[in-house]
Protein backbone atom coordinates (compact mmCIF):
# COMPACT_ATOMS: atom_id res chain seq x y z
CA UNK A 1 0.00 0.00 0.00
CA UNK A 2 1.58 3.26 -1.19
CA UNK A 3 0.29 5.56 1.54
CA UNK A 4 1.89 8.75 0.19
CA UNK A 5 0.49 8.14 -3.30
CA UNK A 6 -3.03 7.35 -2.07
CA UNK A 7 -3.16 10.20 0.46
CA UNK A 8 -2.22 12.65 -2.27
CA UNK A 9 -5.12 11.46 -4.44
CA UNK A 10 -7.60 11.47 -1.55
CA UNK A 11 -6.68 15.09 -0.71
CA UNK A 12 -6.84 16.13 -4.35
CA UNK A 13 -10.26 14.56 -4.86
CA UNK A 14 -11.65 16.05 -1.64
CA UNK A 15 -10.53 19.48 -2.79
CA UNK A 16 -12.40 18.96 -6.06
CA UNK A 17 -15.56 17.83 -4.25
CA UNK A 18 -15.62 20.85 -1.94
CA UNK A 19 -14.98 23.34 -4.75
CA UNK A 20 -17.63 22.18 -7.26
CA UNK A 21 -21.43 21.89 -7.04
CA UNK A 22 -21.79 18.44 -8.57
CA UNK A 23 -22.74 15.24 -6.72
CA UNK A 24 -19.87 13.30 -5.16
CA UNK A 25 -20.31 10.22 -7.35
CA UNK A 26 -20.13 12.31 -10.54
CA UNK A 27 -16.97 14.09 -9.38
CA UNK A 28 -15.37 10.79 -8.38
CA UNK A 29 -16.28 9.20 -11.72
CA UNK A 30 -14.83 12.11 -13.68
CA UNK A 31 -11.67 12.09 -11.55
CA UNK A 32 -11.05 8.40 -12.19
CA UNK A 33 -11.60 8.88 -15.93
CA UNK A 34 -8.79 11.42 -15.85
CA UNK A 35 -6.54 9.14 -13.75
CA UNK A 36 -6.68 5.94 -15.79
CA UNK A 37 -3.40 4.75 -14.30
CA UNK A 38 -5.16 4.04 -11.00
CA UNK A 39 -5.85 0.35 -10.44
CA UNK A 40 -9.14 -1.04 -9.17
CA UNK A 41 -7.86 -1.41 -5.58
CA UNK A 42 -6.52 2.15 -5.59
CA UNK A 43 -9.81 3.50 -6.91
CA UNK A 44 -11.79 1.59 -4.29
CA UNK A 45 -9.56 2.87 -1.46
CA UNK A 46 -9.64 6.48 -2.68
CA UNK A 47 -13.40 6.44 -3.24
CA UNK A 48 -14.16 4.84 0.13
CA UNK A 49 -11.88 7.34 1.88
CA UNK A 50 -13.45 10.37 0.20
CA UNK A 51 -17.01 9.25 0.95
CA UNK A 52 -16.04 8.32 4.52
CA UNK A 53 -14.40 11.67 5.21
CA UNK A 54 -17.38 13.60 3.81
CA UNK A 55 -19.82 11.51 5.86
CA UNK A 56 -17.83 12.28 9.01
CA UNK A 57 -16.64 15.73 8.02
CA UNK A 58 -18.04 17.72 10.93
CA UNK A 59 -16.74 15.31 13.54
CA UNK A 60 -13.26 15.31 11.99
CA UNK A 61 -13.25 19.09 11.51
CA UNK A 62 -14.38 19.67 15.09
CA UNK A 63 -11.53 17.50 16.32
CA UNK A 64 -9.03 19.51 14.29
CA UNK A 65 -10.51 22.82 15.43
CA UNK A 66 -10.11 21.72 19.06
CA UNK A 67 -6.41 21.28 18.37
CA UNK A 68 -6.26 24.67 16.65
CA UNK A 69 -7.64 26.26 19.81
CA UNK A 70 -4.70 24.70 21.65
CA UNK A 71 -2.23 26.59 19.46
CA UNK A 72 -1.85 24.13 16.59
CA UNK A 73 -2.22 25.54 13.10
CA UNK A 74 -3.11 23.53 9.99
CA UNK A 75 -2.69 25.34 6.69
CA UNK A 76 -5.31 25.08 3.95
CA UNK A 77 -2.77 23.23 1.83
CA UNK A 78 -2.69 20.30 4.27
CA UNK A 79 -6.25 20.45 5.65
CA UNK A 80 -7.57 17.47 3.69
CA UNK A 81 -4.35 15.52 4.25
CA UNK A 82 -4.74 15.82 8.02
CA UNK A 83 -8.44 14.93 7.75
CA UNK A 84 -7.47 11.79 5.87
CA UNK A 85 -4.91 10.73 8.47
CA UNK A 86 -7.37 11.35 11.29
CA UNK A 87 -10.10 9.45 9.44
CA UNK A 88 -7.76 6.49 8.91
CA UNK A 89 -6.80 6.42 12.58
CA UNK A 90 -10.35 6.70 13.95
CA UNK A 91 -12.45 4.82 11.40
CA UNK A 92 -9.97 2.31 9.94
CA UNK A 93 -7.93 1.65 13.03
CA UNK A 94 -6.95 -1.93 12.15
CA UNK A 95 -5.57 -0.94 8.76
CA UNK A 96 -4.03 2.24 10.17
CA UNK A 97 -2.11 0.36 12.86
CA UNK A 98 -0.55 -1.83 10.17
CA UNK A 99 0.47 1.11 7.97
CA UNK A 100 1.02 3.74 10.64
CA UNK A 101 4.77 4.06 10.05
CA UNK A 102 4.08 4.98 6.41
CA UNK A 103 2.00 7.97 7.51
CA UNK A 104 4.81 9.45 9.62
CA UNK A 105 6.79 10.96 6.67
CA UNK A 106 3.58 12.65 5.48
CA UNK A 107 2.98 13.98 8.98
CA UNK A 108 6.51 15.34 9.25
CA UNK A 109 6.05 17.18 5.95
CA UNK A 110 2.99 18.94 7.37
CA UNK A 111 5.14 20.12 10.31
CA UNK A 112 2.25 20.74 12.69
CA UNK A 113 4.44 21.03 15.79
CA UNK A 114 3.66 17.74 17.57
CA UNK A 115 4.27 14.10 16.77
CA UNK A 116 1.64 11.95 15.08
CA UNK A 117 1.18 9.91 18.28
CA UNK A 118 0.62 13.07 20.36
CA UNK A 119 -1.85 14.36 17.80
CA UNK A 120 -3.88 11.14 17.68
CA UNK A 121 -3.96 10.83 21.47
CA UNK A 122 -5.90 14.09 21.69
CA UNK A 123 -8.70 12.98 19.37
CA UNK A 124 -11.71 10.97 20.44
CA UNK A 125 -15.42 11.54 20.83
CA UNK A 126 -15.02 11.61 24.61
CA UNK A 127 -12.32 14.28 24.49
CA UNK A 128 -14.27 16.44 22.04
CA UNK A 129 -17.30 16.60 24.34
CA UNK A 130 -15.32 16.83 27.59
CA UNK A 131 -15.23 20.64 27.57
CA UNK A 132 -18.10 23.14 27.60
CA UNK A 133 -21.84 22.71 27.35
CA UNK A 134 -23.42 21.34 24.20
CA UNK A 135 -26.94 21.81 22.86
CA UNK A 136 -28.68 18.56 21.95
CA UNK A 137 -28.58 19.32 18.22
CA UNK A 138 -24.91 20.35 18.37
CA UNK A 139 -23.76 17.23 20.20
CA UNK A 140 -25.73 14.90 17.93
CA UNK A 141 -24.72 16.96 14.90
CA UNK A 142 -21.02 16.68 15.69
CA UNK A 143 -21.21 12.99 16.56
CA UNK A 144 -22.87 12.08 13.25
CA UNK A 145 -21.64 15.04 11.20
CA UNK A 146 -24.84 16.92 10.41
CA UNK A 147 -25.28 20.71 10.61
CA UNK A 148 -27.12 22.02 13.68
CA UNK A 149 -30.09 23.47 11.80
CA UNK A 150 -30.75 20.18 9.99
CA UNK A 151 -30.25 18.12 13.15
CA UNK A 152 -32.76 20.34 14.94
CA UNK A 153 -35.33 19.82 12.17
CA UNK A 154 -34.90 16.05 12.36
CA UNK A 155 -35.21 16.07 16.17
CA UNK A 156 -38.42 18.12 15.98
CA UNK A 157 -39.92 15.96 13.24
CA UNK A 158 -38.78 12.44 14.17
CA UNK A 159 -37.76 12.58 17.85
CA UNK A 160 -34.39 11.68 19.33
CA UNK A 161 -34.46 7.89 18.91
CA UNK A 162 -35.48 7.90 15.25
CA UNK A 163 -33.11 10.78 14.47
CA UNK A 164 -30.26 8.83 16.06
CA UNK A 165 -31.13 5.75 13.96
CA UNK A 166 -31.63 7.86 10.84
CA UNK A 167 -28.21 9.46 11.17
CA UNK A 168 -26.52 6.09 11.62
CA UNK A 169 -28.22 4.72 8.50
CA UNK A 170 -27.53 7.84 6.42
CA UNK A 171 -23.82 7.63 7.22
CA UNK A 172 -23.63 4.14 5.74
CA UNK A 173 -23.02 3.20 2.13
CA UNK A 174 -26.20 2.65 0.13
CA UNK A 175 -26.72 -0.79 -1.41
CA UNK A 176 -26.72 -1.45 -5.15
CA UNK A 177 -30.28 -2.27 -6.13
CA UNK A 178 -31.47 -3.53 -9.50
CA UNK A 179 -34.93 -3.40 -11.01
CA UNK A 180 -35.52 -6.15 -13.52
CA UNK A 181 -37.37 -5.49 -16.76
CA UNK A 182 -40.22 -8.03 -17.15
CA UNK A 183 -40.53 -7.04 -20.81
CA UNK A 184 -37.16 -8.78 -21.24
CA UNK A 185 -36.88 -11.40 -18.46
CA UNK A 186 -38.21 -12.63 -15.13
CA UNK A 187 -36.59 -11.75 -11.82
CA UNK A 188 -35.53 -15.36 -11.29
CA UNK A 189 -33.98 -15.62 -14.74
CA UNK A 190 -32.01 -12.41 -14.24
CA UNK A 191 -30.95 -13.52 -10.77
CA UNK A 192 -29.65 -16.87 -12.02
CA UNK A 193 -27.82 -15.25 -14.92
CA UNK A 194 -26.01 -12.88 -12.56
CA UNK A 195 -25.23 -15.65 -10.07
CA UNK A 196 -23.67 -17.65 -12.90
CA UNK A 197 -21.22 -14.75 -13.35
CA UNK A 198 -20.36 -14.74 -9.63
CA UNK A 199 -22.44 -11.62 -8.99
CA UNK A 200 -24.20 -12.34 -5.71
CA UNK A 201 -27.73 -10.91 -5.65
CA UNK A 202 -30.81 -11.53 -3.53
CA UNK A 203 -34.45 -10.54 -3.85
CA UNK A 204 -35.44 -7.20 -2.37
CA UNK A 205 -37.57 -6.96 0.74
CA UNK A 206 -40.50 -5.01 -0.74
CA UNK A 207 -40.34 -4.58 -4.51
CA UNK A 208 -41.39 -7.65 -6.55
CA UNK A 209 -39.06 -6.48 -9.33
CA UNK A 210 -35.92 -5.79 -7.28
CA UNK A 211 -32.60 -7.53 -6.74
CA UNK A 212 -29.93 -6.35 -4.33
CA UNK A 213 -26.25 -6.90 -5.02
CA UNK A 214 -23.92 -7.80 -2.16
CA UNK A 215 -21.11 -5.66 -3.59
CA UNK A 216 -20.28 -3.39 -6.48
CA UNK A 217 -19.81 -4.86 -9.93
CA UNK A 218 -19.12 -3.43 -13.43
CA UNK A 219 -22.72 -2.77 -14.42
CA UNK A 220 -22.33 -1.02 -17.77
CA UNK A 221 -20.29 -3.78 -19.40
CA UNK A 222 -22.65 -6.66 -18.58
CA UNK A 223 -24.54 -8.04 -21.61
CA UNK A 224 -27.70 -8.29 -19.49
CA UNK A 225 -27.56 -4.57 -18.71
CA UNK A 226 -26.75 -3.61 -22.29
CA UNK A 227 -29.68 -5.71 -23.51
CA UNK A 228 -32.06 -4.00 -21.06
CA UNK A 229 -32.66 -6.88 -18.64
CA UNK A 230 -32.24 -4.63 -15.62
CA UNK A 231 -31.75 -1.06 -14.43
CA UNK A 232 -30.01 0.37 -11.37
CA UNK A 233 -32.79 1.86 -9.24
CA UNK A 234 -33.18 2.23 -5.49
CA UNK A 235 -35.93 0.04 -4.08
CA UNK A 236 -37.72 3.10 -2.71
CA UNK A 237 -37.84 4.65 -6.16
CA UNK A 238 -39.27 1.40 -7.50
CA UNK A 239 -41.97 1.42 -4.83
CA UNK A 240 -43.00 5.00 -5.64
CA UNK A 241 -43.46 3.99 -9.28
CA UNK A 242 -45.51 0.97 -8.22
CA UNK A 243 -47.62 3.21 -5.97
CA UNK A 244 -48.51 5.36 -8.97
CA UNK A 245 -49.90 2.16 -10.52
CA UNK A 246 -49.72 3.09 -14.20
CA UNK A 247 -52.09 0.81 -16.13
CA UNK A 248 -51.97 -0.44 -19.74
CA UNK A 249 -53.83 1.91 -22.07
CA UNK A 250 -53.57 5.00 -19.85
CA UNK A 251 -52.18 8.38 -20.86
CA UNK A 252 -49.61 9.48 -18.29
CA UNK A 253 -47.63 12.69 -17.78
CA UNK A 254 -44.26 12.08 -16.13
CA UNK A 255 -43.26 15.57 -14.99
CA UNK A 256 -39.64 16.19 -13.90
CA UNK A 257 -38.72 12.82 -15.46
CA UNK A 258 -34.97 13.22 -15.11
CA UNK A 259 -32.99 10.38 -16.66
CA UNK A 260 -36.08 8.18 -16.64
CA UNK A 261 -35.81 5.65 -13.81
CA UNK A 262 -39.46 5.99 -12.82
CA UNK A 263 -40.46 6.46 -16.47
CA UNK A 264 -38.96 3.07 -17.24
CA UNK A 265 -40.83 1.44 -14.36
CA UNK A 266 -44.13 2.90 -15.54
CA UNK A 267 -43.50 1.76 -19.13
CA UNK A 268 -42.82 -1.72 -17.74
CA UNK A 269 -46.07 -1.71 -15.72
CA UNK A 270 -48.03 -0.59 -18.79
CA UNK A 271 -46.42 -3.33 -20.88
CA UNK A 272 -45.82 -0.75 -23.63
CA UNK A 273 -49.57 -0.11 -23.99
CA UNK A 274 -50.79 3.47 -23.60
CA UNK A 275 -48.75 6.66 -23.67
CA UNK A 276 -46.24 8.28 -21.33
CA UNK A 277 -45.31 11.93 -21.92
CA UNK A 278 -41.95 12.41 -20.17
CA UNK A 279 -40.81 15.99 -19.53
CA UNK A 280 -37.84 17.76 -17.98
CA UNK A 281 -36.29 21.23 -18.16
CA UNK A 282 -32.83 19.87 -19.09
CA UNK A 283 -32.27 18.93 -22.77
CA UNK A 284 -29.10 16.94 -22.01
CA UNK A 285 -30.81 14.70 -19.49
CA UNK A 286 -33.66 14.11 -21.95
CA UNK A 287 -31.09 12.76 -24.40
CA UNK A 288 -30.02 10.21 -21.78
CA UNK A 289 -33.67 9.38 -21.16
CA UNK A 290 -34.13 8.71 -24.88
CA UNK A 291 -31.19 6.28 -24.98
CA UNK A 292 -32.41 4.57 -21.82
CA UNK A 293 -35.89 3.96 -23.24
CA UNK A 294 -34.36 2.50 -26.40
CA UNK A 295 -32.13 0.14 -24.41
CA UNK A 296 -34.96 -1.27 -22.29
CA UNK A 297 -37.42 -1.53 -25.18
CA UNK A 298 -39.92 1.10 -23.93
CA UNK A 299 -41.96 2.06 -26.99
CA UNK A 300 -44.80 4.01 -25.40
CA UNK A 301 -42.72 6.98 -24.17
CA UNK A 302 -42.59 10.36 -25.94
CA UNK A 303 -40.13 12.96 -24.68
CA UNK A 304 -40.88 16.67 -24.38
CA UNK A 305 -38.91 19.68 -23.16
CA UNK A 306 -40.71 21.04 -20.10
CA UNK A 307 -40.62 24.63 -21.37
CA UNK A 308 -42.98 23.68 -24.19
CA UNK A 309 -45.36 22.14 -21.66
CA UNK A 310 -45.30 25.34 -19.58
CA UNK A 311 -46.17 27.44 -22.64
CA UNK A 312 -49.39 25.47 -23.14
CA UNK A 313 -52.64 26.16 -21.36
CA UNK A 314 -53.18 23.09 -19.16
CA UNK A 315 -55.56 20.67 -20.83
CA UNK A 316 -57.02 18.08 -18.44
CA UNK A 317 -56.25 15.16 -20.73
CA UNK A 318 -54.08 12.84 -18.63
CA UNK A 319 -55.29 9.87 -16.60
CA UNK A 320 -52.39 10.37 -14.21
CA UNK A 321 -49.62 12.88 -13.52
CA UNK A 322 -46.44 11.81 -11.71
CA UNK A 323 -44.59 14.80 -10.24
CA UNK A 324 -41.11 13.85 -9.04
CA UNK A 325 -40.53 17.32 -7.61
CA UNK A 326 -37.09 18.94 -7.28
CA UNK A 327 -36.06 18.88 -3.63
CA UNK A 328 -33.20 19.01 -1.14
CA UNK A 329 -32.34 15.34 -1.65
CA UNK A 330 -32.02 14.77 2.10
CA UNK A 331 -33.37 11.26 1.56
CA UNK A 332 -30.34 10.47 -0.62
CA UNK A 333 -27.60 11.50 1.81
CA UNK A 334 -26.28 7.91 1.83
CA UNK A 335 -25.48 8.34 -1.87
CA UNK A 336 -24.43 11.99 -1.83
CA UNK A 337 -23.24 13.02 1.65
CA UNK A 338 -22.39 16.52 0.37
CA UNK A 339 -26.14 17.21 0.51
CA UNK A 340 -25.57 17.77 4.24
CA UNK A 341 -23.20 20.65 3.55
CA UNK A 342 -24.80 22.13 0.43
CA UNK A 343 -28.34 22.38 1.77
CA UNK A 344 -29.38 25.38 3.84
CA UNK A 345 -32.53 26.72 5.46
CA UNK A 346 -32.71 29.29 2.67
CA UNK A 347 -32.44 26.63 -0.05
CA UNK A 348 -35.28 24.69 1.62
CA UNK A 349 -37.47 27.80 1.49
CA UNK A 350 -36.61 28.26 -2.19
CA UNK A 351 -37.41 24.60 -2.85
CA UNK A 352 -40.88 24.87 -1.36
CA UNK A 353 -41.73 27.79 -3.65
CA UNK A 354 -40.56 25.82 -6.67
CA UNK A 355 -42.38 22.69 -5.51
CA UNK A 356 -45.66 24.56 -5.11
CA UNK A 357 -45.22 26.09 -8.56
CA UNK A 358 -44.52 22.70 -10.19
CA UNK A 359 -47.44 21.03 -8.40
CA UNK A 360 -49.85 23.82 -9.36
CA UNK A 361 -48.67 23.74 -12.98
CA UNK A 362 -48.76 20.02 -13.68
CA UNK A 363 -51.82 19.14 -11.61
CA UNK A 364 -53.78 21.19 -14.14
CA UNK A 365 -53.08 18.55 -16.80
CA UNK A 366 -54.97 15.72 -15.06
CA UNK A 367 -58.55 14.94 -16.07
CA UNK A 368 -61.45 14.83 -13.57
CA UNK A 369 -61.29 11.45 -11.87
CA UNK A 370 -57.58 11.22 -12.63
CA UNK A 371 -54.76 11.11 -10.10
CA UNK A 372 -51.66 13.12 -9.23
CA UNK A 373 -48.73 11.65 -7.31
CA UNK A 374 -46.45 14.25 -5.73
CA UNK A 375 -43.13 12.68 -4.74
CA UNK A 376 -39.78 13.80 -3.34
CA UNK A 377 -36.60 12.24 -2.02
CA UNK A 378 -36.72 14.65 0.92
CA UNK A 379 -37.17 13.78 4.59
CA UNK A 380 -38.32 17.27 5.56
CA UNK A 381 -41.93 18.16 6.27
CA UNK A 382 -41.60 21.58 4.63
CA UNK A 383 -41.01 19.95 1.25
CA UNK A 384 -43.62 17.26 1.74
CA UNK A 385 -46.76 17.51 3.88
CA UNK A 386 -46.65 21.31 4.03
CA UNK A 387 -46.61 21.59 0.23
CA UNK A 388 -49.56 19.18 -0.09
CA UNK A 389 -51.62 20.86 2.64
CA UNK A 390 -51.08 24.26 1.00
CA UNK A 391 -52.11 22.88 -2.41
CA UNK A 392 -55.24 21.17 -1.11
CA UNK A 393 -56.20 24.32 0.78
CA UNK A 394 -56.12 26.25 -2.50
CA UNK A 395 -57.71 23.59 -4.77
CA UNK A 396 -61.03 22.21 -3.57
CA UNK A 397 -61.32 20.08 -6.73
CA UNK A 398 -58.55 17.79 -5.43
CA UNK A 399 -58.63 15.41 -2.47
CA UNK A 400 -56.01 13.28 -0.75
CA UNK A 401 -56.17 9.53 -1.36
CA UNK A 402 -54.84 7.39 1.50
CA UNK A 403 -51.87 5.40 0.21
CA UNK A 404 -52.73 2.46 2.49
CA UNK A 405 -55.73 1.79 0.22
CA UNK A 406 -53.58 1.92 -2.92
CA UNK A 407 -51.01 -0.44 -1.41
CA UNK A 408 -53.82 -2.88 -0.72
CA UNK A 409 -54.86 -2.73 -4.39
CA UNK A 410 -51.33 -3.53 -5.57
CA UNK A 411 -50.72 -6.24 -2.91
CA UNK A 412 -48.08 -4.34 -0.93
CA UNK A 413 -50.10 -3.49 2.19
CA UNK A 414 -48.87 -6.52 4.15
CA UNK A 415 -45.20 -5.72 3.58
CA UNK A 416 -45.69 -1.98 4.23
CA UNK A 417 -48.39 -1.97 6.96
CA UNK A 418 -47.27 1.28 8.60
CA UNK A 419 -48.20 3.48 5.62
CA UNK A 420 -51.33 5.57 6.19
CA UNK A 421 -52.37 8.81 4.44
CA UNK A 422 -48.94 9.59 3.04
CA UNK A 423 -46.24 7.31 1.68
CA UNK A 424 -42.96 7.55 3.56
CA UNK A 425 -39.82 5.45 3.33
CA UNK A 426 -36.94 5.92 5.78
CA UNK A 427 -33.41 4.48 5.46
CA UNK A 428 -33.26 3.13 9.01
CA UNK A 429 -36.66 1.41 8.78
CA UNK A 430 -36.87 0.25 5.17
CA UNK A 431 -33.24 0.08 4.01
CA UNK A 432 -34.11 2.32 1.06
CA UNK A 433 -33.34 5.93 0.32
CA UNK A 434 -35.76 8.33 1.98
CA UNK A 435 -38.89 9.09 -0.05
CA UNK A 436 -42.23 10.82 0.36
CA UNK A 437 -45.37 10.44 -1.73
CA UNK A 438 -48.87 11.94 -1.66
CA UNK A 439 -51.63 10.73 -3.98
CA UNK A 440 -54.44 13.09 -4.91
CA UNK A 441 -57.51 12.65 -7.06
CA UNK A 442 -59.23 15.35 -9.09
CA UNK A 443 -62.98 15.49 -8.53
Amino acid sequence: MNVVFLTQHVSELLSAVFSTPFSVDKIVLRYFREKRYLGSHDRAYISDSVFGIIRNYRFLSTALEKNSQQGLSISNEYWFTVLHILYEALFRSDSFDVHKEKFIPIWETINIGISLDEFLASHSLTKIFSEGEWKAESKLGVEYSFPDWLTKKFLEQYGRDDTHSLFISMNQQAPITLRINPMKCTREKCKQRLLSQNIAVSETRFSPFGLQAQKRFPVNTLPEYIEGWFEIQDEGSQLLSLLFNARPGETILDACAGSGGKTATMAMMMNNRGNIFATDIRPTILNRLQHRMQRIGAKNVSIHLAKKMKDKNPSPQFDGVFIDAPCSGTGRIRRDPMVKWRTSEESIRENTLQQSYVLNLYAGFVRPGGRVLYATCSLLREENEDVIEKFLGEHNDFELVAVKNILKEISLSETLPEQEEYFRLLPHLHGTDGFFGAMMQRN
